[in-house]
C-alpha cells in the first residue's frame, strides 16, 4: 500500500494513505502540506533547521526541505543502504542511520543535496534506533541489546561497549549519564553510561505492554507501550523508576516524542 508522508509544520508523521483518516475530526490539528514519493516506508524522522531527515526503509535516507511547510521538497537522498533504514539521528555534518540487520551507517550530510556514506559498523543484532551523545552513537540493536559506538572518527566507527538487555532493544534515548532503553517485552531499562565502555543497568520498570519507543523530558520517561498506550515513568531516581500516569491509546503505540506540555 502506498505510504504518504505528512509534514505538519516541522513535525513529520507517517500514515497509511486512507481517506477516512483525513475525514476524522482532529481538534486543533490541520494538515498544511504533504510530500509523496514511492519510498518503502517512513520509519523515523528528525528535523534540523529547515531540513527533515527521513529513515525510509529500503529507500534509505531521504532529505526534505520543509522551509515552506505547504510545499515540502526532496533535495537529496542516499539509498545505497544494504538494509532497511529505520532510525536516524543528526549531529553536525553527519547523519547516523540504524540500518536494520546491517547495523550503523554514517552518512556525511555536509552537502545535503549529495549525502554520502563515509563509514559503518555492523552490529551483531538488528539496529532499530540510534541516538547520539558526547561522541558516541547509542544503538538499540534488538537482540543485540544496547551498543555503544565511538564515532570520534566517523569514517571508522568502533564499538567500545555494550549491554545485553533481557528483551529486544527497540528504542534508546540518552539523558545525562543514563541511557533509557525501550526493551520490548522487558519494559524500560535504565543503563548507566557514565563510563561508555562499561555500561551497566541500574534500574528498570516492567511496563504492562511491549515497550517500543521512549523519550525523556525532565524527570520523566515517556514510553510507547504497544497495546498498553503511553506510560509516564518518573525517573528522578534512575535506580527506582516508578509509573505515575498512563493513557490508553486506541491503537498500538510504537513511538513517542514530547514538545512542551504535549506527547
Amino acid at each position: 500500500m502506498h505510504k504518504t508522508i505528512i509534514l505538519l509544520a516541522i513535525i513529520c508523521i507517517a500514515l497509511t494513505a486512507n481517506a477516512d483518516l483525513f475525514a476524522q475530526d482532529h481538534e486543533n490539528v490541520e494538515q498544511v502540506g504533504r510530500i509523496f514519493n514511492h519510498w518503502d516506508e517512513a520509519w523515523d524522522v528528525v528535523v534540523v533547521g529547515v531540513l527533515a531527515y527521513v529513515a525510509a526503509g529500503v529507500s534509505g535516507l531521504q532529505i526534505v526541505d520543509v522551509s515552506n511547510p505547504e510545499n515540502p521538497e526532496i533535495i537529496g537522498y542516499w539509498d545505497d543502504n544494504p538494509g532497511g533504514a529505520c532510525g536516524v539521528i543528526v549531529s553536525g555534518d553527519y547523519a547516523y542511520v540504524a540500518d536494520w540487520e546491517i547495523g550503523l551507517r554514517v552518512i556525511s550530510i555536509a552537502d545535503p543535496e549529495h549525502p554520502q556514506e563515509v563509514g559503518y559498523y555492523d552490529t551483531p543484532g538488528v539496529a532499530r534506533a540510534v541516538t547520539f551523545s558526547g561522541g558516541y552513537a547509542y544503538v538499540a540493536d534488538g537482540s543485540g541489546g544496547l551498543r555503544v559506538i565511538s564515532v570520534a572518527d566517523p569514517e571508522h566507527p568502533e564499538e567500545v561497549g555494550y549491554y545485553d538487555t533481557p528483551g529486544n532493544a527497540c528504542s534508546v534515548t540518552v539523558s545525562g549519564d543514563y541511557a533509557y532503553v525501550a526493551d520490548d517485552g522487558s519494559g524500560l531499562r535504565v543503563i548507566s553510561v557514565a563510563d561508555p565502555e562499561h555500561p551497566e543497568e541500574v534500574g528498570y520498570y516492567d511496563t504492562p505492554g511491549v515497550a517500543k519507543g521512549v523519550v525523556v523530558s525532565g524527570d520523566y520517561a515517556y514510553v510507547a507501550d504497544g497495546g498498553d498506550g503511553l506510560r509516564v515513568i518518573l525517573i528522578a531516581d534512575p535506580e527506582d523508576p516508578e509509573e505515575v500516569g498512563y493513557y490508553d491509546t486506541p491503537g498500538m503505540a510504537r513511538a513517542v516524542t514530547v514538545s512542551g506540555g504535549y506527547a
